[in-house]
């Protein structure tokens, strides 16, 4: 009968699929199948029996941590950084609001040395978030920091996020270096030990007069194109409260002289509302004293152009 061969057809493609969700092996032993007679039966309503949830189990699901493949606040998609044909090193640059964030991916070796350095303006007011594809994270938001640099455990994406702080929008320059396996991007330069790092920071804070944070940064020589990893502190203000910078400025450099270090550029009389360098030494390290004023009011808080910013910082290191 048409009926009895419909219902055996069902009672086999069952079997069958009980069999494969209960992941048995694909090679089994033979076994011996005893024919079943069939009797007639009559077709009712509840011949094929009605699927349930519990039947054929359902394969479990890991999920991926959500951090890798979306940014904070799950709006934009990470933007891919790409070098240049043999190219070692990058920029982006942008701007996000107060509280917003942006995030950038790589693919970077194992081995591989990886330096990241943000540049924010206003300064202080931006940090990094580096992780891995695998989850792992290499810089977390409770380290407040704009400077990394380490050899990567693992071949993969990296994920850079840049976070603004909730108080004012900011502008950011973004600089990712990864020199081939085997080679450093930042060995010219060290940083002073943990001690002399910390009196640059007192004697910036306490001359300048300026709010002021420590810093550890890259630092590149422009005469040479040296590279390494400096300390020392950033401090900055507005130039309407300021004034005039010339007496801050001179007070910074008397405080380093007054510690044993040497002055190694010819000032030159006044040194303006400008950008520019002055070099110290002292034994074998270098601390470099830099202005620069920020005119371009590039970010804007509440719908207003910031004022003009000055912003002065101390580097130092050793070859």
């Amino acid at each position: 009968m048409k009926t009895q061969k419909i219902k055996i057809s069902v009672v086999l493609f069952i079997l069958i699929a009980a069999g494969s969700a209960c992941n048995l092996p694909s090679r089994q032993p033979e076994a011996t199948v005893t024919p079943i007679e069939v009797q007639d039966v009559q077709p009712t309503d509840t011949q094929v029996p009605t699927p349930t949830d519990t039947e054929v189990p359902l394969p479990t699901v890991t999920a991926l941590p959500t951090n890798v493949t979306t940014p904070t606040g799950g709006e934009t998609e990470p933007e891919r950084i790409s070098f240049a044909l043999g190219g070692t090193s990058a920029w982006v640059s942008g701007t996000l609001e107060a509280a917003g964030s942006y995030s950038y991916v790589l693919n970077a070796a194992k081995g591989q040395e990886m330096t990241v350095n943000l540049t924010a303006v206003p300064p202080f007011n931006g940090r990094l978030i580096i992780w891995g594809e695998d989850g792992t994270v290499l810089v977390s938001g409770m380290a407040e920091t704009r400077f990394f640099s380490m050899a990567l455990p693992v071949t993969q994406d990296y994920y850079i996020e840049i976070q603004a702080y909730p108080d004012q929008a900011v502008s950011y320059q973004l600089q990712v270096i990864i020199p081939p396996k085997g080679q450093s991007a930042v060995d010219d330069y060290q940083p002073l030990d943990s001690a002399a790092c910390t009196s640059m920071f007192e004697l910036m804070d306490t001359h300048s007069g300026l709010q002021t944070e420590q810093m550890q940064t890259l630092y590149q020589n422009p005469e040479n194109d040296k590279t390494g990893i400096a300390c020392g502190a950033l401090a900055y203000g507005r130039l309407a409260d300021i004034g005039d910078p010339e007496p801050m400025w001179h007070a910074v450099f008397a405080a380093l002289e007054d510690a044993g270090w040497t002055m190694e550029t010819d000032l030159g009389g006044s040194l303006g509302l400008t950008s520019w360098e002055v070099d110290f030494t002292k034994d074998s390290a270098t601390c470099v004293v830099s202005n620069q004023i920020e005119t371009q009011a590039a970010v804007e808080a509440d719908g207003e152009d910031l004022p003009d910013l000055l912003v002065l910082s101390l580097a130092c290191m050793t070859e």
